[in-house]
């Protein structure tokens, strides 16, 4: 890196960094020091990623493991040797187990983004246990929403999401449900 000083003799300088910025010392032994400030937006950029990967991420997954459920729900069901109005009982009963697992995945989601990286917190009648966890996003998944607890921060981002993604689940399971039962139903009558 070229300088010049005052009297315009060009010598070379090399940057090192310094403790707050970077400090150029020159061939001739003079130094400057360059400041860098820290802005909030630089530590929000991480948490931002991290955040914008969990809303990506979670309906991603609970879609996958939907899918997957449903269809081995579909596989499994007509092998059983049960009346068809219970298939549709333990069809239901099995999604029930699904929707939960689900709502436990967002559950885990709002703990690690609310100890582990501090994106936003909780108001209302909140407790830290996994139980409250689990409530609000049953409230959340299934769009209740009774307003006892709340979010706070960017937290409300990945709420929004859950809500949305929860909306499709359940819709979901209801026309799988519906599949089956006018199915099933149609086969008990017709022996």
């Amino acid at each position: 890196f070229p300088s010049h000083d005052m009297g315009g003799n060009s010598s070379r300088s090399l940057p090192q960094a310094g403790h707050h910025g970077l400090t150029n010392t020159r061939l001739d032994g003079s130094r400057s020091h360059i400041q860098i400030k820290h802005t909030a937006e630089d530590t929000a950029r991480p948490m931002t990623l991290i955040l914008f990967t969990l809303c990506l991420a979670l309906p991603i997954a609970t879609t996958f493991i939907h899918y997957e459920s449903l269809r081995a729900i579909s596989t499994f069901i007509p092998r059983l040797s049960q009346p068809g109005r219970l298939r549709v009982l333990i069809a239901i009963f099995a999604i029930f187990i699904i929707h939960i697992g689900e709502i436990s995945i967002y559950a885990i989601a709002y703990d690690f983004l609310r100890e582990e990286h501090g994106l936003g917190n909780f108001g209302g009648q909140f407790t830290d246990t996994f139980l409250t966890f689990f409530y609000f996003s049953a409230e959340t998944f299934t769009s209740v929403g009774f307003g006892d607890i709340y979010p706070t921060g960017p937290l409300r981002i990945v709420c929004g999401i859950e809500a949305l993604n929860g909306l499709l689940l359940l819709g979901w399971s209801a026309s799988f449900t519906f599949i089956y039962m006018e199915h099933f139903w149609r086969v008990d009558v017709q022996k």
